[in-house]
């Protein structure tokens, strides 16, 4: 699970410093950048589906944080890249369609990335407060639930449903 977070981050962090320090890039390297950010997309679309899947199934409350705080970091560096990589497009001499295509694919990867970290965010912030205290004495006293206009044991309560499968299979 961490390497994969990990590669992300390595990715994009290689991929922005090939950024700075190419100055005059060729129209072959931009395409190049343009497939390390198809596979950083590709990379976070993957982990958006374990989140889901450990939110799913479960998972140690210390280790989600953790693994999520790691994909929003990542998340973050891809932005980067995905923003550097689309203005870089903008001054390499390719096609007017091969450029449109390419501004509109970075600009979906980047809005996505965009939403992932607002969600994780906002999961982490749910994760990290703690649940608010409950005071004791606002609790019901044991016993007076037997006292509410309409209660039935459960004892009765399965002994109706009980009676009325009965009745059911008399009929």
């Amino acid at each position: 699970m961490q390497t994969v977070v990990s590669t992300a981050k390595r990715e994009s962090e290689a991929l922005k410093e090939e950024l700075e320090q190419d100055a005059n890039p060729s129209p072959d390297s931009v395409r190049e950048q343009l497939f390390k950010c198809e596979f950083i997309d590709f990379i976070f679309n993957r982990q958006w589906q374990r989140v889901d899947g450990f939110m799913n199934r479960g998972i140690e409350g210390k280790k989600l944080i953790f693994f999520i705080k790691e994909f929003r970091d990542a998340l973050s560096l891809g932005i980067q890249a995905f923003d550097k990589v689309s203005k870089r497009i903008g001054e390499v001499r390719i096609t007017e369609e091969e450029k449109k295509e390419a501004i509109l694919n970075l600009e979906q990867w980047a809005t996505r990335s965009r939403k992932m970290v607002d969600q994780l965010s906002k999961l982490l912030l749910t994760l990290e407060t703690s649940p608010p205290e409950v005071d004791i004495a606002s609790l019901r006293a044991a016993g007076t639930e037997k006292q509410v206009k309409g209660f039935i044991s459960s004892r009765e309560f399965f002994s109706r449903l009980h009676s009325a499968e009965e009745k059911k299979r008399m009929a």
